[in-house]
C-alpha cells in the first residue's frame, strides 16, 4: 500500500471523527448557546488547521498549497463570522452576505449579539 493511502485513511477517520463530534458538540441539545457561540470559532479555526496539515503531509511542496492555505482561511473566517447560536432557543443562524453576521434568530425571532 502506497504512503499515501495510508495517509489518506488517517484523513478520513479523523475528519469523519470530527464530523461526528461536531454533530454531538454543536447540533445536540448538549452545550448551551453561549458555550456554542465560544467553541465555534476554535472548532473551525482547528479543522482548518487539520485539513492544511494533511494538505501539507499527502503532497510535495507545491505553490497551490500555499494558495488552498490562503483560500481555507479565508474560508474559515467567513464561517466564523457568518454563523452565531441563538442566546434564547439555541438554533445555529446563518447570515446570506459573505461577512455579514446573523442579526435575528429565524425560529424565535430574538436579536442575535
Amino acid at each position: 500500500m502506497a504512503p499515501h493511502a495510508n495517509m489518506f485513511s488517517l484523513f478520513l477517520g479523523i475528519w469523519l471523527g470530527m464530523i461526528a463530534l461536531g454533530w454531538m458538540l454543536f447540533y445536540r441539545d448538549g452545550l448551551d448557546a453561549q458555550a456554542r457561540n465560544r467553541l465555534w470559532p476554535w472548532w473551525i479555526g482547528g479543522a482548518g488547521v487539520i485539513f492544511v496539515a494533511f494538505l501539507c503531509a499527502m503532497e510535495t511542496y507545491r505553490p497551490a498549497t500555499w494558495l488552498i492555505a490562503a483560500g481555507i482561511s479565508v474560508f474559515a473566517a467567513s464561517m466564523i463570522r457568518r454563523i452565531r447560536f441563538c442566546e434564547k432557543c439555541g438554533s445555529l443562524e446563518t447570515a446570506q452576505g459573505f461577512l455579514d453576521t446573523p442579526d435575528i434568530c429565524s425560529q424565535c425571532g430574538h436579536a442575535i449579539g
